[in-house]
């Protein structure tokens, strides 16, 4: 028996000619909601609140980080300690663009 593929006229594909549509589209990939729908209906309502207020807590962690070294070098305090500010930013800030890039793309519409 050959495998099917979904490719619409691959050589291992059991359809025939006859079965494809007539645009050369693709039928559409089982969604989330097919496969578990409990589970994907609560991960999504879920997602939905929880993801924007990730990010927005990661992009407040971002300033309190960068404005506590910048008053740590306004005061005139340890520089080992306002490079410590600065080196958490850097890592703070990477963690909210990625979780920013995450809810872009979950959420293109």
């Amino acid at each position: 028996m050959r495998a099917s593929h979904g490719f619409p006229f691959c050589p291992l594909s059991t359809r025939s000619r006859s079965q494809v549509k007539l645009d050369g589209a693709l039928p559409a990939p089982p969604t989330a909601s097919a496969v578990a729908p409990g589970w994907a209906a609560l991960y999504s309502v879920t997602m939905e609140y929880v993801l924007p207020i990730l990010v927005v807590l990661a992009i407040l962690a971002v300033l309190a980080s960068l404005f506590g070294g910048l008053i740590n070098m306004a005061v005139g305090g340890d520089p080992k300690r306002s490079n410590m500010f600065m080196r958490y930013r850097i890592w703070l800030q990477g963690a909210a663009l990625l979780l920013f890039l995450v809810f872009m793309m979950l959420y293109r519409r």
